[in-house]
């Protein structure tokens, strides 16, 4: 079947019903990241402006790959990487939804980012 998931999620376990279908999306794309395997940038040990600037270098890459989803390793610690992390996905036009890894592990320490596609499209004739 192509290597892909289906992953079901019980009602329960369902996030606000407030989320945009948009946000739903990013947030099962962020959900599958987690079960399997996702890009990583591993951002920890660098000064807050290094690592937004390998950040949004990485972001940019990934988005024209057509990556769905980032994982970014900030590590814990007193929280000033892992805020400065947050608030430039915030701002960039290329991250869709971020939001904290849930895993056991990673929780504090990981930020997963949906990512729009940013490819080239072909030039259409109108």
């Amino acid at each position: 079947m192509g290597g892909r998931k289906i992953i079901e999620i019980p009602i329960s376990q369902e996030h606000s019903p407030k989320q945009s279908p948009e946000e739903r999306a990013s947030e099962q794309a962020i959900l599958a990241a987690e079960l399997g395997t996702a890009p990583e940038i591993d951002l920890h040990a660098l000064s807050p402006d290094e690592a937004i600037r390998r950040l949004d270098t990485e972001i940019s890459h990934q988005a024209a790959m057509r990556t769905e989803v980032l994982q970014i390793i900030h590590g814990r610690g007193a929280g000033i990487l892992r805020e400065a992390v947050r608030a430039h996905l915030a701002a960039n036009p290329l991250v869709a939804y971020f939001r904290d890894a849930e895993q056991a592990g990673k929780q504090g320490g990981v930020t997963y980012a949906a990512l729009y596609d940013a490819s080239p499209r072909p030039l259409t004739k109108s």
